[in-house]
């Protein structure tokens, strides 16, 4: 995860100097867009097969089903309508072929969560990590050269940025590690399956929306390049945070599903996570506080500094991020 934070963080820092404001407000927008529609469309499926004590083949064939039918719905439905959306939002086609790219990020996202998932029950954090590790330099070398060869066009950049990520995953995941899930669904799985997935993507939709509405709503009110100037600061910090909240729930996860039986132990681990995680946001918080300047002169440049403001007031919400992120645990 340290690893992973790098690498974001160097990638963030090119990005922030190769594209523009306005470039960062579609980003935006067409990040909100497939956010919310991936967070329904993977149904918690992945999580599903964590949460399985002891999951059999039939079940995570079924999930595996499941999760392949909604995510080609929802990529064709992502596809059709990309641009009546772009012109919904911006006015223009202009972020018509991005959501297209986008629509298929999020197919093989969603396909390789199923996989991500089989890694994280057997806790081979390590490997996967290196495995993510690879495929996200790779794409973020791809979409910083896109940008610097090509200028003007760095929201296309960021998206086959994403797309290739994705892609690469994909390809280690059921070309070169061969996993194999037969498509079957067991009927006896589907009510438990949906029951547990329903319930977690009620709350992840909830999340979503109010994570990514703002976009939405704010694009009628600001100009995209306003909207660009907040985005970029928030994204930061959303994803040093993002980052290290990724390490607790990836790994308190699979664990507390091994003792999903023993509720006192679940309790105290509960407990000791989420004093861990509060005592760790507000020394983040604080710190970027005290430090925002320089903070803000490394990873984004000099151009950005008149956003310190932002900065202050997003640090503090990171606080509840950080937290939020425990209780998706519990």
């Amino acid at each position: 995860m340290v690893l992973l934070g790098v690498i974001d963080l160097a990638y963030f820092s090119a990005m922030s100097r190769l594209l523009t404001k306005a470039e960062f407000g579609l980003y935006a927008i067409a990040i909100a867009v497939t956010s919310i529609l991936q967070e329904i469309t993977s149904a918690g499926l992945g999580a599903a097969i964590i949460q399985k004590k002891d999951p059999s083949d039939s079940f995570i064939s079924t999930a595996f089903s499941l999760s392949l039918i909604l995510c080609s719905f929802s990529t064709l439905l992502l596809v059709l309508l990309s641009g009546q959306l772009s012109r919904l939002l911006t006015g223009a086609d202009t972020l018509t072929y991005p959501l297209i790219i986008l629509a298929f990020t999020m197919f093989f996202s969603i396909v390789n969560g199923i996989g991500k998932a089989l890694y994280m029950r057997e806790l081979r954090f390590l490997h996967f990590g290196a495995v993510q590790l690879t495929a996200i330099g790779l794409a973020n070398l791809a979409g910083v050269c896109l940008a610097y060869f090509y200028p003007g066009y760095g929201i296309y950049a960021i998206s086959i940025a994403m797309l290739l990520n994705s892609l690469f995953l994909f390809g280690y995941l059921y070309a070169v590690r061969l996993v194999h899930i037969p498509l079957a669904i067991s009927r006896c799985y589907i009510r438990e399956i949906v029951s547990y997935g329903g319930w977690l993507t009620a709350s992840g939709i909830v999340r979503s929306i109010y994570e990514q509405v703002d976009k939405l709503v704010t694009v009628r009110f600001l100009t995209v390049t306003q909207l660009g100037a907040y985005n970029r600061p928030a994204g930061f910090l959303a994803s040093v945070s993002g980052q290290v909240n990724g390490i607790f729930d990836t790994i308190l996860f699979p664990i507390l599903s091994n003792i999903q039986d023993n509720d006192e132990k679940i309790g105290r681990a509960y407990q000791k996570s989420t004093e861990t995680v509060i005592v760790g946001a507000v020394f983040f918080s604080i710190l970027v506080i005290l430090g925002s300047n320089i903070i803000i002169r490394i990873f984004l440049g000099e151009e950005w500094l008149s956003l310190q403001p932002v900065f202050h007031v997003i640090a503090v919400s990171v606080v509840f991020l950080f937290y939020g992120r425990s209780c998706i645990c519990r």
